[in-house]
Formats: C-alpha cells, sequence, structure tokens
C-alpha cells in the first residue's frame, strides 16, 4: 500500500509512525524497528541545515521518497523523506527486523549473525537489504523497492536521544520498539 499523507507530518512524528512498518526490497523484508528523525530547519545534527544544496534539496521533496548518503564515506545510510507542507526533513531506518531473506541477507553481509543483528544499525541495515547510492531518490511507495505501512501499532514505542551526533543531543528524535531484538546498540 502507498504511503499516505501521514508522512506530511512533523518529522518526529513520521518517525514514529514508520517502526512497524516494512521495507521491501526483492526477496527480503522486515518489519521497521528503530528510527531517527532530522529536521531540516532548527535540527544542527542534520546535514540539511545549514543550507539547500543539491545535495540536500530532496529533503523538501516529495514525501516517501529514499533519500541515501554515504556516512564517512564507508557506509550507506538510508532514509525516507517525511514531513510537514512547507518543511523539510527525513527519517534515518536504524534498524529491522528480518522476516524474509535471512540468506540473501547473510550472503550480502558477508557474516553468518543471527537474524535479529543482520539488519541492526544503519550500516547493516543498507548492506542485508542491498541499498546504494543509486537508489537515491527512488519512490518507497510501489516497486520492487518499497515501505509498506503497518495495519496496527507494533507495541510499545520507546524515545531517547539520536545516536552518534554531537549536536542537538537533547532532541528526543530516536523512536524504536521497546524490548526488540533487533534494535542497534
Amino acid at each position: 500500500m502507498p504511503l499516505p499523507s501521514p508522512f506530511n507530518l512533523p518529522t518526529p512524528a513520521a518517525a514514529r509512525a514508520l517502526l512497524g512498518a516494512r521495507l521491501i526490497h526483492g526477496a527480503i523484508a522486515g518489519t521497521i524497528v528503530e528510527t531517527e528523525a532530522y529536521a531540516a530547519e532548527g535540527d544542527p545534527a542534520c546535514h540539511a541545515c545549514l543550507r539547500r544544496s543539491a545535495r540536500t534539496e530532496i529533503f523538501w521533496g516529495e514525501c516517501g521518497r529514499a533519500y541515501v548518503y554515504l556516512c564517512y564515506g564507508l557506509h550507506w545510510c538510508l532514509n525516507v523523506v517525511a514531513h510537514e507542507a512547507g518543511k523539510g526533513g527525513v527519517v534515518l531506518l536504524r534498524a529491522i527486523s528480518l522476516e524474509k531473506g535471512i540468506e540473501v541477507a547473510r550472503a550480502r553481509r558477508r557474516r553468518d549473525d543471527p537474524a535479529e543483528r543482520l539488519a541492526s544499525g544503519p550500516a547493516r541495515l543498507t548492506q542485508a537489504f542491498g541499498v546504494t547510492g543509486a537508489m537515491n531518490g527512488a519512490n518507497l511507495q510501489h516497486g520492487d523497492f518499497r515501505i509498506e505501512l503497518a495495519k496496527r501499532p507494533p507495541g510499545r514505542v520507546a524515545c531517547g536521544s539520536r545516536v552518534g551526533i554531537t549536536k542537538a543531543m537533547r532532541k528526543k528524535w530516536r523512536f524504536w520498539v521497546e524490548g526488540h531484538p533487533a534494535i542497534s546498540r
């Protein structure tokens, strides 16, 4: 089912709403269990906050698109464009509980990790799902690479500070399904 208008909410609300949704890419699928919100305005932890550029223009674009970037020159990170009208923002997908394609994920990661650790953390997630920079801007509302929204809440949701940032650390914009074994550490 396509991403509906609720993803035109403030980015933190969209980050919470994505919990329980499923990410699908070909033979691999799983439930989103951890996210972080990044707002283009007023959030110095967001790399679009300082200025709009060709690279960050997608933050203000159509909700439900993928924003994929290379972190520290090493790992791809997958975000979903999600914001209210006139604002810009993305939701970083931090962890997914794999349900389908576990052996595919293990082969892509070249590791024999337990299933709950294969897509736990942004870099592991993109490796497991085969996400690359070529997917930047992809429409996640339909097709082989898509998000299907949850029909019911995922369980108890916790929130706290985002991981690995040095600015805006007091914002409680990290959301996760409490007690889930796939949460990043």
